[in-house]
């Protein structure tokens, strides 16, 4: 979903001599998109879109803003998160408290692993990691296991490397005791 960010701090800079801290709630913001457009939209802190284009706005710095939509921060974050598109992908999301994948390469990882491996070995792999961790650090390590299986170096506990003991790498010892 498409989204811009209206920075207050910016606004305040260019008023210079003009800013006035008791006015700083009435200020207002252009739409960049209708900007684009050559059509001169005004943006006030009480609105999250734009009332021509409906293009989502976030206001960074703005006290108003945050107090009736909640932090810009996490807005952003939700606007630049990839959903999953698998079964497991979206339990893993679920589990870890997420709106969605950091970014592409982690999305693309694993939906890798689930067409190599399948969804239930990597809802496996997301019970696993959610077991223990939410949020971002559940994310990582869910993609750092999906990248390791890729890579064919995490093995089942069952197929271990096992080193064979044949007659030849036995030494017979003899003891002397006195």
């Amino acid at each position: 979903m498409k989204y811009h960010v209206i920075d207050l701090k910016e606004i305040t800079e260019n008023l210079g001599d003009h800013y006035s801290a008791r006015e700083i709630e009435l200020y207002l913001g252009q739409c960049p998109e209708c900007l684009e457009e050559n059509k001169l939209t005004m943006v006030s802190q009480r609105e999250d879109r734009c009332p021509v284009c409906n293009t989502v706005i976030i206001w960074v710095g703005s006290k108003l803003w945050n107090s009736i939509y909640g932090s810009s921060t996490q807005r952003i974050r939700q606007m630049r998160a990839i959903p999953a598109t698998t079964q497991s992908g979206k339990h893993l999301m679920r589990a870890a408290g997420i709106d969605g994948w950091r970014s592409k390469a982690d999305a693309d990882t694993w939906q890798k692993a689930v067409k190599q491996f399948g969804e239930l070995q990597m809802t496996r792999v997301a019970n696993y990691v959610t077991k223990d961790k939410a949020g971002t650090p559940a994310i990582i390590h869910a993609v750092a296991t999906a990248n390791k299986k890729l890579a064919g170096t995490v093995q089942p506990k069952d197929q271990e490397e096992r080193q064979e003991i044949g007659p030849d790498d036995l030494k017979i010892v003899t003891e002397t005791t006195w």
